[in-house]
Formats: C-alpha cells, structure tokens, sequence
C-alpha cells in the first residue's frame, strides 16, 4: 500500500506521485486499499516542493479540494473543468510558503510531463473521470516527489500512534482543555470553520447541565506527509440517557514533536499567509523596499568586528551558492539548520538538486542590515534571485547562533 496512507474508511484518496507523473485513487474495499482509478499528469516544470510564487514547482503535501470549476467559468487552457486545492494550507503557511492558484485540471494544449507552472495536469478524458471521486473539503489529495508503496503491516504501529494521539486529543477534549481546538485543521472553508465551532459550543453547553456524554470518533481515515499526519474523523458527541447526540466533521493535524503526537507548533521562522488570490491579482506587484537598519540592542552591544564577521559570513554564503560551491555554502550553516520542514542535509541535497538543473544561478544581497543581541544574530536584506526561466525578489532573513565559537545560520526565512 502507499505508505501516505496509514488508515482509509469511507470515501476515495487521490496521490500524485510527482516523479512518476502519476495521479492514483484509492477506495479501501473490504479489508484492502484498492487502485480504483489510474491516470497520467503533469506537474510543476521545476523540481522540489512549492515554497513562493512563481516558483513553477508544485506544492507537496495533504491538501483538500475547495471548488470545482467548469470550462465556462476557468481559462480555455483548464480544459473542460479545474479542481481548485487549499494550497497554501494551515501547515503551509506556517513554514513559511506561499503563493496561490494551484488546480488539478484537464488540458487543451499538447500533453507534456513537467509542463506547467505548479499545478496538476491531466488530460481531458481523465480530468473527467477523476472528479467523479472527489467531494468538496472531504477528499484528500496528496502530493509527493516520490511515493514508497510498503506492505500493510509496517503501517501497524504507527497507525496505533496515531490513535492513540486522538483518543488523547478526545480526552483533553471531554476535560474542557482549550488548547484541544489547537489540534483542529484550520482549512480556508468558512462552512467548515462554522461546524467546528457549532461541535465546540454543543460540548460546551451540554457539560453545562451536566449530563453523561460519550465521546467518539467514527469514519477515522489517516494520511501523513513527512513528519506531519492528518486525521479526518465524524466527531460524535452521544448524550445519555435520552439517545440524543451531537457532532460534526473534523480534521486534526499533528506533528511527531521526538516520537510523541501533538498538534504543530508555532514556528519562529514561520512567515506571515500569503495575500489572496483576489488581492495579490487585483494590486499591483510592488518593487520590495530594503530593511531599515536595525541597531543593535540588548545585553550585548554588537561590536564593529562582530558586525562585519556576520557580513563576510552572508558574502560567503551569497557567492557559494550562486557559484555552486556547496562544501563552502553548507559550512555557513549550524548542524541543527532547520528551514521548511527541512533539515541540514535535506537544505543541502534541495540546492544540489537546483543547481544541476539550473546551471547559472544569480543570488544579489541589497539593503543588508545586522541586529545581534543575547547571543544571537539576524541578518535582514533584500535577495534578488535568477535562473534560467526564474526570477524573485523579496525580504530575507538569516537568523545565527554561536557554533563552536563561530556564527552559523540556524534559520533562513523569505518572504516576496
């Protein structure tokens, strides 16, 4: 079976396998996960996961889709319907990543793989066939570079875990802890939102009186991407000993914090959501103004040796990565780098993989600005990046830490 999926009930999952270039359904019939339908697609022209607009990758991750659009009312280069996603999602945004407009559609022009500018391609037949099992809100799709298909039974003891995590998160919930809503998938859907809400309120007034509930979780399906899982459930609330009941339709979303499920937590190098689709295309693309200079503060006054120490390091880091010098550009960086849900060694093998496709890259560092106060540095500027085919501009961070008595970046954040 896909190893995304640790447990489905009811209803259909879609996986993209992005290296594959290949879309699957799945249906659990009897005791097995079925291939119930089967297409070719295209995705995104560039390699690696969506991280800012414009980038032509597609997006990785649990997503859920929001409309479905017909070829009256979406681009004539949609073909004859467009399946809108939540890209960027709750999880998306905050690590950081943005830009909007992702669809599964079908196509009018010539059927290419690795052809588009992030979204997912299908051909015109297939687009057909594929919405046929998709619901609104409740159908999962997941997006992969490579999809591990493993047997059912090395799923065991994760899917135990994970259980385990809601039948705790029901718990805390039946207690009346508030952090318990920390849990819930915080998806671009009003109505949902609204469901959510109305289930929180009838659990509230119903310990109100005081009468004998019974928490239950039904219809449990269970996907994970990384080291994040998602968990889509009907939430019943039984109350005895009328028979009366209460629920609603909710998602969970968690994350492995050293071997333990619970509910993802805030980033510091979490950049602020994107704008919507409506207002990023309705205003005008605006030239980002350099950072103000910052001066420093706190404890430790930055000395001038200091300063420029974190100014020669930002150098090296700019002119190694844009001349492809990867043993220089890794040593500016702390062992414990972490940025995008992605470690040292994913950061690194993610820009090998850009520069063996791009074999010119331009990085510029314009407005530099260094604050270092009670052991630690940031580095504020405005980064022009250049490929063949690419081109962004927008506000970097480099935040440091003290490493073996050297600075080091340890967080690394860009917003356009």
């Amino acid at each position: 079976m896909p190893a995304p999926i640790i447990q489905l009930s009811s209803g259909y999952a879609v996986l993209i396998d992005k290296q594959e270039q290949r879309l699957f359904v799945f249906r659990k019939e009897g005791a097995q996960i079925q291939t119930v339908f089967e297409a070719r697609c295209s995705t995104g022209k560039n390699p690696g996961s969506k991280m800012e607009k414009g980038d032509a990758k597609t997006p990785e991750g649990i997503f859920f889709a929001t409309k479905i659009t017909t070829e009256k009312n979406a681009s004539s280069i949609y073909g004859p319907l467009a399946i809108h996603l939540d890209y960027p999602n709750y999880l998306d945004r905050k690590i950081g990543k943005n830009g909007y407009n992702i669809w599964i559609h079908g196509t009018n022009k010539p059927f290419e793989p690795f052809s588009t500018n992030g979204c997912v391609a299908l051909q015109n037949g297939d687009i057909e066939k594929l919405v046929r099992f998709i619901h609104l809100q409740k159908t999962p799709i997941v997006i992969q570079e490579t999809v591990r298909w493993i047997p059912e039974e090395q799923q065991q003891s994760l899917k135990a875990d994970l259980r385990k995590a809601l039948a705790e998160w029901q718990k805390a919930l039946a207690a009346g802890h508030a952090a318990t809503s920390e849990y819930l998938y915080a998806i671009n859907a009003p109505a949902e939102r609204q469901h959510q809400r109305e289930f929180l309120s009838a659990l509230k007034t119903i310990k109100g009186l005081d009468d004998h509930y019974l928490l239950s979780a039904r219809d449990v399906s269970i996907f994970k991407q990384d080291r994040y899982a998602l968990i889509q459930f009907d939430q019943v609330l039984a109350v005895q000993p009328d028979g009366g009941f209460r629920g609603s339709y909710l998602k969970l979303f968690l994350e492995d914090q050293n071997g333990r499920w619970g509910p993802v937590r805030e980033l510091a190098s979490a950049e602020p959501p994107a704008a919507s689709a409506v207002r990023a295309s309705a205003a005008p693309e605006r030239k980002p103004s350099p950072p103000a200079p910052v001066a420093a503060s706190g404890t430790e006054q930055a000395s001038e040796a200091e300063t420029s120490e974190i100014r020669r390091i930002v150098e090296q880091w700019r002119s190694s990565w844009e001349k492809g010098d990867l043993a220089s550009y890794r040593s500016c960086y702390a062992r414990d780098f972490a940025s995008r849900a992605m470690n040292l060694d994913a950061w690194i093998a993610y820009k090998a993989d850009l520069q063996k496709r791009y074999k010119k890259i331009r990085v510029r560092v314009e407005g530099l600005s260094v604050e270092i106060r009670d052991g630690s540095a940031k580095a504020l500027f405005v980064q022009k990046y250049g490929a063949p085919g690419i081109k962004s501009s927008g506000k970097k961070r480099l935040d440091f830490k003290r490493e073996d008595g050297k600075w080091k970046i340890s967080r690394e954040t860009f917003h356009s």
